[in-house]
């Protein structure tokens, strides 16, 4: 008889730790786990939370191991992950969130995370939320390496936030830009509707804030 293929969780960090906070919401994991407090007034409380920057933390980190991208890539990716929203005064279509995520960097030395303080991070965050038109019309206002790289990784990163309108109850995969992401659609529902205890969500963030400081 055929063994059967295990199948693979895309997601191993944040299922054993919510299966150990359900379990045993007393336990060390949830009593340690805690960002530093300059997090704690970055997101706001609505569709564009710090729930919203967990998912597409996730989902941006699987299309780029799908699109096999570097890891120094990678790293670049979720760092916009984590701040893309922080600009963000309301729910509302906003045109300008991204550049007010830049200010509110700058302004706090990117958290002592400098080195990320580049022009494709400054690219990604300022145009993830405004048409690819525009996009490629300002990404000659930027001193880019690559530019079709740079406009790629774009691509990627709006998809991660795309597959994350489940919450909001609009998604059409019309919108993704590449094939990888397709393949994420189900996960990406799975994600929002199975939802995830907001202590995995901060340990999570956390873990990923500091391997990005020693990266």
């Amino acid at each position: 008889m055929p063994t059967r293929k295990k199948k693979k969780n895309i997601f191993p960090l944040h299922c054993t730790h919510l299966q150990i906070a359900q379990a045993n919401p007393q336990s060390e994991i949830c009593k340690r786990v805690q960002l530093p407090t300059h997090f704690e007034s970055l997101y706001n409380i609505g569709i564009h939370g710090i729930e919203h920057a967990y998912r597409v933390l996730l989902l941006v980190r699987e299309i780029a191991a799908q699109e096999k991208l570097s890891s120094k890539l990678m790293k670049q990716l979720e760092f916009c992950a984590i701040f893309h929203d922080i600009g963000r005064i309301n729910d509302e279509i906003d045109d300008l969130h991204g550049k007010r995520a830049i200010q509110l960097l700058i302004k706090n030395s990117f958290w002592g995370l400098e080195k990320y303080d580049n022009q494709l991070v400054r690219f990604i965050i300022e145009n993830h939320c405004i048409y690819d038109s525009l996009s490629r019309m300002t990404v000659g206002n930027y001193n880019l390496h690559n530019t079709e790289e740079s406009i790629y990784l774009l691509s990627i990163f709006k998809d991660a936030d795309n597959l994350d309108r489940f919450r909001i109850g609009d998604f059409d995969s019309k919108y993704l830009r590449n094939k990888s992401s397709y393949s994420l659609i189900t996960t990406a529902s799975q994600l929002f509707f199975t939802g995830v205890n907001q202590i995995i969500i901060i340990e999570h963030l956390e873990k990923t804030f500091w391997n990005l400081k020693k990266y």
